[in-house]
């Protein structure tokens, strides 16, 4: 019922392939819950992962994306980080 909200669709005919149960796929967030923890340690030293935000991949990832962010703030660095396009310089332009 749940997938069929989901996808706006009947699921009345799908059947399940496989279920599989990985007890420890995702660790256990015991509380308090610090979901913003620090990227930037010291001067130079940044460090991410899960433990930096929600124990989950996507938490991992969104720390990855802080810490990226904080790097480059402390660079100095302008702009985006989703730029996909490359900076035109001087000679490209040419």
């Amino acid at each position: 019922m749940h997938l069929a909200r989901l996808y706006g669709t009947s699921t009345g005919r799908w059947e399940t392939l496989a279920v599989h149960h990985t007890a420890e796929a995702v660790p256990a967030m015991r509380a308090p819950h610090d979901l913003r923890r620090p990227v930037r340690l010291l001067a130079g030293l940044y460090v991410c992962g899960d433990h930096r935000d929600t124990s989950t991949v996507q938490g991992a990832l969104h720390s990855a994306h802080r810490a990226a962010a904080a790097i480059v703030s402390d660079l100095g660095a302008t702009g985006s980080l989703h730029q996909a396009d490359p900076v035109r310089t001087a000679a490209r332009a040419a």
